[in-house]
């Protein structure tokens, strides 16, 4: 990079990302550029540097980068068009906010979990959640739920959790039959795996072990190894890897089972509510629109909005959960055109995550 980037007008200015794809494409002019994905505290963007030189050197996946550039919008999609870009140093990786982190004071949350854990009856279960907490309790402390769609970011998981303790709380006497031990290891459980599939740094992404097993299978290969250490019978285990491996409701959504307790009914609703509300709380719309991650229309307000909502390529599928990741496979863009040529209207944006529930 020529130069130290500078701030300028509005609508330009110095930007850090984290660096989550870059391919090096050709315009139908033949001339090459950047198509990246870049990310930070803010979200997630696509970048483009046009006019890109064969020797000129490549960002590499996962490096932080100080650019300089202006946002643009194509089909109503933001883009960061890039005209510089540098390595960040230590300090401007330091400084640099990549990474949200949610609200409220992570500390009480941290305490009402141990407490809940500690408050379970049954002995083989509150040894062995108490003993996942504590081993983890750094892990967990800074666990995101998920990437995008819902308690994304730093005491993400923590935050998902103590909503969903907070719902079975009040709901009380309506959970007839369910053994309230058992939900309660569940609930605290039932995304453990999540400590070890995702990663907040450089930025929310997963790690190769979440991308090749998901949170659902290491979950229960945690449980079950602290279970085996602690001697406790497959009888006490068992109940509570159904739970774990069941929550997501659906094989279609990425549990190898559904849910055959009323233990494991009650944890698939109460994650699949806090889920759909927390993503639909978080969006910036109003009136009706199309929800990319609910995939469905929702409604916000008692204004309705003018737009009609149109839903995105492929909209029709029921969902795009799956086991291990809140994702749908990038789409293969069409070579965009630059400098007065127009592109296709219906060219898509290249997508890396479109979001799942859980």
């Amino acid at each position: 990079m020529s130069g130290t980037p500078k701030k300028g007008e509005k609508g330009k200015g110095d930007k850090i990302f984290a660096v989550r794809r870059v391919s090096l494409r050709k315009t139908k002019a033949g001339k090459n550029y950047l198509d990246l994905l870049l990310a930070n505290s803010e979200g997630e963007i696509v970048g483009r540097k046009w006019d890109v030189k064969s020797r000129d050197s490549l960002p590499e996946v996962g490096t932080v980068i100080v650019t300089e550039g202006k946002e643009d919008t194509y089909n109503d999609t933001p883009q960061w068009i890039m005209t510089k870009w540098k390595v960040a140093d230590n300090k401007e990786r330091e400084e640099a906010e990549l990474v949200p982190s949610v609200g409220g004071d992570h500390e009480a949350r941290w305490e009402r979990l141990i407490e809940a854990a500690k408050g379970i009856k049954a002995e083989g279960l509150r040894g062995l959640t108490v003993a996942l907490f504590e081993q983890n309790k750094e892990s967990i402390m800074g666990a995101t739920a998920a990437k995008m769609m819902h308690s994304a970011g730093r005491g993400g998981l923590m935050e998902h959790v103590d909503s969903l303790l907070t719902m079975a709380k009040g709901l009380g006497p309506q959970l007839e039959g369910v053994d309230s031990d058992l939900l309660v290891a569940g609930i605290l459980l039932h995304d453990i795996g999540k400590i070890r599939e995702m990663m907040c740094e450089p930025a929310l992404d997963y790690t190769t072990e979440g991308r090749m097993l998901g949170h659902i299978v290491i979950g229960s290969m945690m449980i079950d190894e602290a279970a085996k250490k602690r001697g406790m019978p497959q009888e006490e285990v068992l109940p509570l890897l159904h739970l774990v491996v069941s929550h997501h409701g659906t094989k279609e959504f990425g549990s190898p089972v559904a849910p055959m307790t009323p233990e494991a009914v009650a944890l698939h609703h109460l994650d699949s509510i806090d889920a759909k509300l927390n993503a639909m709380s978080g969006s910036k719309e109003k009136g009706l629109f199309w929800h990319n991650n609910l995939r469905q229309f929702v409604f916000l307000s008692q204004e309705v909005s003018n737009s009609q909502g149109e839903s995105p390529v492929d909209s029709g599928s029921e969902s795009n959960r799956t086991a291990s990741k809140e994702e749908e496979a990038p789409s293969t863009p069409r070579t965009p055109t630059h400098q007065g040529e127009k592109e296709p209207k219906d060219t898509p944006l290249p997508k890396e995550e479109s979001g799942g529930l859980f």
